[in-house]
């Protein structure tokens, strides 16, 4: 029988995969690529059902973070490529809601002193936000350094630093 959960676990010679990430387990703990997850019943329920629900917003951002780090959601799991789309409840209800079609993506500036970047809609544009120049990718981080401390200002500022890191613009040691 094939794995209709296309978007969560699957099972591969008795080791656990999210897409081809695989996953641990210790307790109520899931465990990817050095990420720790609190398995709550909302993020199982995001994670094993086909049609999930009973999940809270703070299940769905943690699941979302899951697709981002594991790329379940792209196809072949490769960074870079397209949402796998498909015509199940889950695509259609939550993972096309986080991965909206057609969103902002960057825009090339003819500055010398900020970097010249292009990106094409088959890009990782998910996770950016809208910018001319380095300078207001920046400014926009001070900005939400200075907000609210939520879980979607937490992602932006992810978003972000991803980006100015892709840019050589800081470099982080890992």
């Amino acid at each position: 029988m094939p794995n209709k959960n296309v978007f969560g676990f699957r099972n591969d010679n008795n080791s656990w995969f999210i897409g081809n990430t695989p996953v641990a387990f210790d307790s109520d703990i899931l465990l990817i690529d050095n990420e720790k997850y609190t398995l709550t019943d909302g993020l199982l329920n995001l994670l094993l059902q086909e049609n999930p629900h009973e999940y809270d917003n703070s299940d769905l951002m943690k699941y979302k973070e899951i697709l981002l780090l594991t790329n379940v959601h792209k196809r072949n799991y490769q960074k870079g490529t397209q949402i796998r789309s498909n015509k199940s409840k889950k695509y259609k209800d939550i993972i096309s809601k986080l991965f909206p079609p057609n969103r902002v993506y960057l825009k090339s500036s003819s500055s010398r002193s900020s970097r010249s970047v292009q990106r094409s809609k088959n890009e990782e544009s998910e996770d950016l936000e809208p910018y001319d120049d380095v300078n207001q990718l920046v400014e926009r981080l001070r900005e939400l350094e200075n907000a609210n401390i939520n879980y979607v200002n937490k992602c932006k500022i992810m978003s972000i630093l991803k980006e100015l890191e892709r840019l050589g613009v800081i470099i982080f040691d890992k």
